[in-house]
């Protein structure tokens, strides 16, 4: 089993949240929804003799 951890990433979600805090959202500086399907689509194919356990994924460039 593998626990993923996310910061921000651009989704509908992060837009409102963005908004109620007032702030201009900038989609391409968060994760990119398409970067995590790619991260759990290669944990689906790992061979059954090892094991992730935890990914910390979070944005490079700081959106506060």
């Amino acid at each position: 089993m593998t626990s993923v951890f996310l910061g921000r990433t651009a989704t509908a979600r992060q837009a409102a949240i963005f908004s109620m805090e007032q702030r201009p959202y900038k989609p391409e500086v968060l994760i990119q929804p398409e970067d995590v399907a790619n991260v759990i689509v290669y944990l689906a194919k790992l061979p059954q003799t090892s094991e992730i356990t935890d990914i910390t994924m979070r944005p490079r460039l700081k959106s506060y």
